[in-house]
């Protein structure tokens, strides 16, 4: 196994890789939730839904949730530090971070918000389309009822 030594490239590899990573865990949620959201909406409209207004909307969506999770998580890289630590036998670089209380405070209610914001959109969408649909489908099938379909 070959070890890194190059202070240089884990300083970049410590404030750009956990942020990347982070970013891109909070896009892929809201992104789910945005094609909930659409899902939602396209039952809803119907035949009235309009497919290239979607897609216009669809990419200033990406953008605004781009730089809003960017700005909710830039913080992270300032406070990202390598830490060197040395046993008898062992060097090992860590890469922290350390937050003061009130941005530890902010952290985590940052990782709720971007946890359950999504969570709650995918869930009161897929609400919307299970009664939609069963509505739908009770107006095809009388014989059935409402309680039914769902």
């Amino acid at each position: 196994m070959i070890i890194i030594s190059n202070q240089l490239f884990l300083k970049i590899q410590c404030l750009s890789l956990d942020f990347l990573l982070r970013v891109c865990l909070n896009m892929d949620q809201w992104l789910n939730a945005c094609v909930a959201i659409e899902r939602a909406i396209t039952i809803k409209a119907a035949i009235h839904f309009d497919k290239k207004k979607s897609k216009q909307i669809a990419k200033i969506v990406i953008v605004i949730l781009l730089i809003f999770i960017v700005s909710t998580n830039i913080y992270d890289s300032i406070y990202r530090r390598l830490v060197d630590e040395e046993n008898e036998d062992d060097k090992r670089l860590w890469c922290i971070a350390l937050y003061p209380y009130n941005l530890q405070l902010f952290n985590s209610m940052i990782h709720i918000f971007h946890f359950l914001a999504p969570f709650a959109i995918n869930l009161i969408s897929t609400i919307i389309l299970i009664t939609k649909i069963s509505r739908q489908q009770s107006n095809v099938h009388p014989n059935q009822t409402y309680v039914e379909h769902l």
